[in-house]
């Protein structure tokens, strides 16, 4: 399958430097959903639990794309643990322009934020999406006007925990954050394979220069039969989105038909042939720990199709718990971006 996919997600580093707390049990502190969705104007239930003697705890509303906190309120899950995100935020359910956004659980000394408490719960509006039904006389995929505010009906929330990607190859260890608020289809369908355990064990089967240059501009897996014409047995549809295809981004593959997304993706190296990238493929995470090991797979001797001569296999990909909203190690920097010939 050729490239045809774009990816990227990084963790998130809001401007001020606010505590976190990260507990060892989940069920010590953090906020969950109870349900995996919430259906248009019914509550949006979740269950908070906060350390013992913990200050005042809070909720804020988060905009990823921006990091800007739009809204803080206090939560009160008394005896039975629960909250009602619905409740606490009314603009859920009446804004004209939904958005991924991100509840995270806070503890407040006064006006002042104490800790962050857990993974924050990300959640992703059901509105129908824009669809790319042909692409132009360069292979872009050239997709549906964004709606107008107030257009966009709103069926309801999917909700989940942020969750990172580890990615375990016989080379290393590649750790990615997803990006839901950019494209989050294309997350979800990398959640879903992942939790199912559909990489484990496939190999590494392209990494290649898209351009002709000596150094590899990508790192492609997700084909089960090795071959790169294989796949999950169904297809996605192109998700367009804003990020670029920088160093360590993840973007899906597919053919010239811009909605045949399936289990195939990509990893960029950001160099030479990055820019030819952008708008064409979807970005969806990005690497935020394992740059030596990314470093190790691009040097793996290749074939002129740029098939691996000796093997390289994922050893297993899995989910975990994020940390925090804005902790966590910032997007993984391209180590060859400083050198002047590559």
């Amino acid at each position: 399958m050729g490239l045809v996919h774009s990816i990227v997600r990084a963790a998130i580093i809001v401007g001020a430097s606010i505590p976190v707390l990260a507990l060892s049990t989940t069920a010590e502190a953090q906020l969950t959903p109870m349900r995996g969705c919430a259906l248009l104007k019914r509550p949006i239930e979740m269950s908070l639990g906060v350390p013992d003697q913990a200050p005042g705890v809070f909720v804020e509303l988060i905009d990823p794309a921006t990091d800007e906190v739009l809204e803080t309120r206090p939560a009160h899950p008394g005896n039975t643990g629960k909250i009602d995100l619905a409740e606490l935020f009314p603009k859920l359910w009446t804004t004209e322009a939904p958005r991924v956004l991100m509840a995270q659980a806070t503890t407040r000394v006064g006006d002042k934020v104490a800790a962050r408490i857990g993974p924050p719960v990300v959640l992703v509006p059901m509105v129908a999406p824009r669809y790319a039904a042909r692409v132009d006389r360069e292979g872009t995929p050239q997709a549906s006007p964004p709606a107008a505010p107030g257009s966009r009906v709103l069926s309801g929330y999917w909700t989940y925990t942020d969750q990172r990607v580890e990615i375990t190859t016989g080379k290393g260890r590649l750790t990615f954050a997803l990006r839901p608020d950019a494209a989050p289809n294309s997350v979800d369908n990398f959640r879903t394979l992942v939790a199912r355990g559909f990489y484990d064990g496939v190999s590494i089967h392209r990494i290649a220069s898209l351009s002709g240059r000596t150094l590899p501009d990508i790192v492609q897996f997700g084909d089960p039969t090795g071959t790169g014409q294989g796949g999950p047995g169904y297809f996605i549809d192109f998700e367009p989105g804003p990020l670029k295809h920088a160093y360590g981004t993840l973007s899906l593959a597919r053919t010239s038909d811009p909605n045949s997304a399936g289990s195939q993706v990509f990893i960029c190296l950001g160099r030479d042939s990055a820019a030819r990238l952008d708008g064409r493929y979807t970005v969806f995470a990005r690497l935020v720990a394992g740059t030596d090991t990314l470093e190790a797979l691009a040097k793996t001797p290749t074939d002129a199709e740029g098939k691996p001569r000796e093997p390289v296999t994922i050893e297993s990909a899995r989910l975990v718990d994020a940390p925090p909203y804005g902790a966590g190690p910032k997007p993984q920097a391209d180590p060859l971006e400083k050198t002047p010939t590559r």
